[in-house]
């Protein structure tokens, strides 16, 4: 599956939503800034946080673009595992295929970053 590209989709959605919602749109997206900055977590942390709550509630997004922002910030495919770990337990029988996803959608930026890195 071309992760990269349902992930630039579903920015291309939530760019088009911001703008149509306006100043909600505006404090939503100003929000997600906020909690995803750097704190007593830094952003890897969050985004593996990210992960995990995207696999119990069963949200592709979530799954997808946390995994990628993950993978970004350091993550590696056992830190991402580790993440899913906790959904299964904290996700139920879908928690298993959710962290399927995750664990198929890191593998997929893992081996871009690693094709990139020895590009370069």
């Amino acid at each position: 599956m071309d992760y990269r590209s349902v992930v630039r989709e579903m920015r291309r959605q939530n760019k088009r939503m911001y703008q149509l919602t306006g100043e909600a749109g505006v404090a939503q997206n100003d929000l997600y800034e906020k909690c995803m900055a750097d704190g007593a977590l830094d952003r890897k942390t969050k985004e593996l946080i990210g992960i995990g709550i995207g696999i119990c509630v069963r949200c592709d997004a979530c799954v997808y673009g946390h995994v990628e922002k993950a993978v970004q910030y350091g993550a590696t495919i056992e830190e991402i595992a580790e993440v899913c770990k906790v959904g299964l337990i904290m996700g139920g029988g879908p928690g298993t295929h959710y962290s399927a996803k995750a664990i198929d959608c890191a593998e997929y930026y893992l081996k871009l970053k690693a094709e990139k890195e020895s590009a370069e």
